[in-house]
């Protein structure tokens, strides 16, 4: 069995005016009529999947449970007053999942990617499950192009079951180095996806990021309980490290594994790549494009005409306007800081 711990966090401001701290990116509705989070939920949902646990900022609960009551699903909900990163979400879980779920496995999941095939998702994760009783495995996907978004792994020998050693891990590259990766034909992207046994995972926490393990524990047993929803204690989440679990444990680990998969995954990180995928650059009744080649709209209201304007994204919603050369798009996150729009920004400006 496996149980889904999906963390439903991040603020998503490289997608700002769209994604903003009321309404972050893992509730947009940005690829059909449901929510990247709520197509994550359904995405591992099936035979040999149990209910999942999620774990998401307090100021959302109502955003998640609005959306779990959408689509019929129950959750373990478990809600973070103040934000430590994904070491201390899977640090939590694997403590939920080992003692309501004795004997299955966990698979830590962020709620805003975006993937066309759920069942081959459910798929590659079943069939990393027996090399997971041992292993931190983690899913590595066949790169369609030179992306500098992503960080890329590099497997090393295989392991058996369509596992693979982690030979090491690149941070995102620049466009030179992520055209050798493709070339080459060996590197994955990392999706940041992971599956492990409970008993695993906490042995390689206790042992490589001590201060997250005792901050888990500590913020579990001070946790209040209110209406079947688990709401940790702040003050023991305040003392721990804000780190990821790829940087605290798993590229450090020896007992790492790589499954590659060659599924179509995007974690939507940015305005180009959410524009490729929503197909939303072409000309609408509400686009007009008139020699601007290279230039991606997104507008929820009013129509927009972008002439003689080649090689900018251009947004409109209603908390904002967006208009910025795609050679920029890195720039997205610190105007959305500058507005207040940010976790950290939204909560100096109150």
């Amino acid at each position: 069995m496996i149980v889904p711990v999906i963390m439903c966090g991040g603020s998503g401001s490289r997608l700002w005016p769209l994604s903003t701290p009321d309404r972050p990116k893992p509730f947009l509705r940005v690829i059909g009529g449901r929510s990247l989070f709520q197509e994550t939920v359904l995405r591992l949902t099936g035979e040999g999947f149990a209910a999942p646990v999620v774990i998401a900022g307090e100021a959302h609960a109502d955003l998640v449970k609005a959306d779990l009551a959408e689509i019929a699903v129950e959750a373990d909900l478990i809600l973070e007053p103040v934000a430590r990163n994904t070491a201390l979400v899977a640090a939590v879980a694997v403590r939920r999942v080992a003692e309501t779920h004795p004997g299955a496995l966990a698979l830590l999941s962020p709620a805003d990617h975006l993937v066309h095939d759920g069942a081959a998702w459910r798929e590659a994760a079943l069939a990393a499950s027996a090399g997971a009783r041992d292993r931190i495995v983690t899913f590595g996907i066949r790169p369609t192009r030179p992306e500098t978004g992503y960080g890329y792994i590099l497997p090393g020998k295989p392991l058996g079951g369509g596992l693979h050693a982690i030979a090491r891990f690149e941070e995102k590259p620049t466009l030179h180095r992520a055209e050798v990766l493709l070339q080459e034909g060996q590197a994955l992207w990392n999706a940041g996806v992971f599956l492990f046994a409970p008993e695993t995972a906490l042995a390689e926490i206790g042992r490589l990021a001590p201060l997250v393990g005792e901050a888990a524990v500590a913020s579990l047993k001070s946790a209040r309980h209110v209406g079947g929803t688990t709401v940790l204690d702040p003050n023991a989440l305040a003392a721990c490290p804000s780190v990821s679990f790829d940087h605290a444990v798993m590229q450090s680990t020896a007992r790492g594994a790589v499954a590659p998969c060659h599924i179509e995954w995007s974690d939507v990180g940015g305005w180009e790549e959410l524009l490729v995928v929503a197909d939303r650059g072409a000309e609408s009744d509400r686009v007009l494009l008139s020699a601007s080649d290279g230039t991606l709209v997104w507008t929820e209201d009013r129509p927009i005409a972008v002439i003689g304007a080649p090689g900018l994204v251009v947004v409109n919603t209603p908390r904002g306007i967006l208009i910025c050369h795609r050679s920029r798009l890195q720039e997205v996150r610190a105007a959305a800081e500058a507005f207040g729009q940010t976790e950290n920004a939204a909560k100096l400006h109150r």
